[in-house]
């Protein structure tokens, strides 16, 4: 396998810094994690974007506010939440972002609105001039708009702004796995149906939920009513629990690791989705 060091060495050296993070601060592991989740979801909106537009003939002019679109869109509503909504949001536990002042967030905002209404103008110029429209990429621009402001700026609520996120964020990356899947489905006997469809959904629900259990069963201990398979566990060892939280982060961390080689793999065609 071309990728096996990779593929062994990127969750090995994960849980190692993990472990030690947790083990030495639980506050300074979150935080750190979580700015690192931050910029992975911000550059895989980016991502997703030119992955969308790759077959546009645009200009470099275009291109650059395309790319000014989508990081302002997340960009923005991150300032606001450091600003304004660190006692009511958090990423992963109360407190992972750091809070402080900016003097100049009137004019970020003035800056993001203009970006957005500039992106708007571009793309209409383009249906007159084309007749057409890049859906999936101005969905994901929009989207991004949308999901981002609404849930952080707008309601300040952590369920809105998960749930907005993962259709922004997480959809998009199913379906990538999905139309990978069906393109080298010549090879497997799996069917791209409806029964395989469901069938998928209902493995990512599935694994969804057992994870769940363990973090609720053995970590957070918040809904045992919802999450029952492990909440008589009791764990009070201060280097269980961080073995424990470090291999419940570790597909996390090594998703967002991996996904930076993903994007590069450009001269491996069985790691592109074309």
């Amino acid at each position: 396998m071309k990728y096996k060091r990779t593929l062994i060495v990127i969750p090995v050296v994960s849980f190692t810094i993990a472990l030690t993070l947790h083990y030495y601060d639980a506050l300074i592991f979150w935080r750190v994690l979580a700015y690192v989740a931050v910029f992975h979801f911000v550059r895989q909106q980016f991502g997703f974007m030119r992955l969308y537009s790759r077959h546009e003939h645009a200009s470099k002019v275009h291109r650059y506010i395309d790319e000014l679109a989508i990081y302002s869109a997340t960009l923005y509503p991150l300032l606001y939440w450091h600003l304004h909504a660190t006692n009511s949001l958090s990423w992963f536990v109360k407190g992972d972002f750091i809070k402080f002042d900016f003097a100049y967030e009137s004019i970020v905002f003035v800056a993001y609105l203009i970006i957005l209404f500039v992106y708007v103008i571009k793309e209409g110029i383009n249906i007159v001039k084309l007749g057409t429209i890049n859906i999936p990429k101005t969905f994901i621009v929009i989207g991004t708009y949308a999901s981002w402001y609404v849930g952080i700026v707008t309601f300040q609520g952590d369920l809105i702004f998960t749930l907005l996120n993962v259709v922004a964020h997480g959809i998009p990356y199913m379906a990538l796995i999905w139309i990978h899947g069906k393109k080298k489905s010549t090879q497997t006997n799996f069917s791209f149906n409806l029964r395989g469809t469901l069938l998928f959904m209902g493995i990512l629900f599935m694994l969804a939920y057992v994870e769940e259990n363990f973090w609720d069963g053995i970590i957070c201990k918040d809904h045992p009513d919802i999450f029952p398979m492990l909440a008589e566990v009791s764990l009070n060892n201060p280097v269980m629990i961080s073995m424990i939280v470090s291999l419940l982060v570790l597909p996390q961390i090594t998703h967002y690791v991996l996904d930076g080689f993903i994007w590069r793999f450009s001269k491996d065609v069985q790691a592109r989705i074309e």
